[in-house]
């Protein structure tokens, strides 16, 4: 048997005798029957323990059993982690080829010291110069 079933039954015996000890004893009056329960008293008190007994066991029943509320966790956000963006090489078809260009160099006044420490300007006359420059190629 459930709980609830056993509390329906329970309460049904406890009203039923408590009715059932209500009863006036009424014995011999007259109608010589079977004790105290002629006259139909006896079988109206026992009906109606029954009917009380019966709506107090389904109250009983019905009546909601409330739980405890499910505690509420607080949790902080779990860390996302976000992975690295992937590196993208593009490789162009080609090379680097040095290569070497003659250039100019205009002519300018250079300043020396000589071994006494005085100052000697003396003109250095324009010139051409070999540059190497890395140029790429595809």
């Amino acid at each position: 048997m459930n709980t609830t079933l056993k509390t329906n039954f329970a309460t049904c015996i406890a009203i039923l005798s408590l009715a059932c000890a209500a009863l006036p004893a009424s014995a011999g009056h007259g109608h010589g029957g079977c004790g105290g329960w002629d006259n139909h008293r006896g079988w109206t008190a026992l009906g109606v323990g029954a009917a009380v007994g019966l709506l107090s066991g389904i109250a009983i029943a019905r009546t909601p059993v409330y739980a405890a509320p499910a505690p509420v966790v607080y949790a902080p956000a779990p860390a996302v982690i976000y992975a690295p963006a992937p590196t993208v090489v593009v490789t162009q078809s080609g090379r680097w080829v040095d290569q070497e260009e003659r250039v100019w160099i205009e002519g300018c006044w250079m300043q020396s010291v000589d071994v006494y420490g005085r100052v000697i300007r003396t003109w250095q006359p324009g010139r051409w110069e070999i540059r190497r420059t890395r140029v790429w190629i595809q």
